[in-house]
């Protein structure tokens, strides 16, 4: 009777785990449809009774303000209970509340004792934070090893920043021993996965054929692809191509577009002012209608986007010297 009893638990414990972990299942699926009260109510007795996944999912509850009022330090005090399980997410969260003073006050130190927990879990956005933390002093000693060493574990995960700072790395010998080869191997896989600075970073590389072959064609490509995320120093370079013709078509109506984009990113500050020194420069050189051009492709760089806008400039551009030839 006694072993019957004992298998009778075992089984009246199991169910519970499972009702448990269908209700979280129900909650979840509540909350990503939008019906925030009902998460809420599923959520709610479930994370009063331990569960780390629904105080997680209680906390963005209040982080957010779905179904109850917006309440950080409500959400900070869920996510603490569930990363103290050592639910990774929150941990994540909990990082990010410390380093943002979020629902708790502002500490660094906190925020970095929670990357590392996550990190150490595999989370690569914990360990690029970590390897920033390093980097830059933030709650632990600054440390260009242990910096480097988190963005490497990120980075082999796909974490396209890390790529990026780990290919700076290697490009500058900070943290590890100087590698070009090192540092254009990640920086191109930061370039092929769309991060603006690792493109470019890598359009500099082949303007000045620094470990690869020098190719102003393929310079222009990828300071292309990085202006048009809005990188600024991209964007000023790929004005200057533009208006010396160096890996693209001469074009002075897109220098001058390009450059009022630079100068209006960068206004007010000194690199505004003399972006717009420039500006004025080259709109001297233009014709009225050259100008008027410029300030509609201007415009149509913000309604399309510049990739597009770019190539119905160029398509214009070829027109008129296919013109110009009969």
């Amino acid at each position: 009777m006694k072993a019957l009893h004992v298998v009778i638990q075992a089984m009246m414990i199991v169910s519970a785990g499972l009702a448990r972990a269908d209700d979280y299942d129900s909650a979840a699926k509540a909350k990503a449809q939008g019906n925030y009260a009902q998460a809420l109510a599923l959520a709610q007795p479930l994370a009063e009774h331990g569960h780390a996944r629904a105080q997680f999912l209680l906390g963005t509850l209040y982080a957010q303000g779905r179904g109850v009022r917006t309440d950080p330090v409500q959400a900070a005090g869920w996510y603490r209970k569930a990363a103290d399980q050592g639910d990774v997410t929150a941990q994540v969260a909990l990082a990010m509340a410390y380093d943002w003073g979020t629902g708790v006050p502002r500490d660094f130190s906190q925020a970095a004792v929670w990357w590392r927990k996550a990190a150490l879990q595999g989370n690569r956005s914990a360990q690029s934070a970590l390897g920033m933390a390093y980097r830059q002093g933030d709650g632990v000693p600054v440390d260009a090893v242990q910096s480097v060493g988190w963005f490497r574990k990120a980075a082999l995960q796909g974490d396209m920043v890390s790529q990026t700072l780990l290919g700076e790395a290697y490009l500058d010998g900070k943290g590890v021993p100087k590698d070009l080869v090192q540092a254009i191997v990640w920086i191109r896989k930061a370039a092929s996965q769309g991060e603006p600075e690792s493109q470019g970073n890598l359009a500099m590389l082949y303007m000045m054929g620094y470990g690869v072959p020098k190719d102003a064609g393929t310079a222009a490509l990828w300071f292309r692809k990085s202006a048009a995320q809005g990188h600024e120093p991209a964007i000023a370079k790929l004005s200057d191509l533009y208006f010396t013709g160096t890996g693209v078509p001469k074009d002075a109506v897109a220098a001058y577009a390009l450059c009022m984009r630079f100068a209006e990113e960068q206004h007010p500050s000194p690199a505004g002012a003399a972006a717009r020194g420039d500006c004025e420069r080259r709109a001297q050189m233009l014709t009225p209608g050259q100008r008027d051009a410029a300030e509609t492709l201007a415009d149509d760089i913000d309604q399309r986007g510049m990739e597009k806008a770019l190539d119905a400039e160029h398509q214009k551009v070829q027109g008129q010297a296919r013109g110009a030839k009969k």
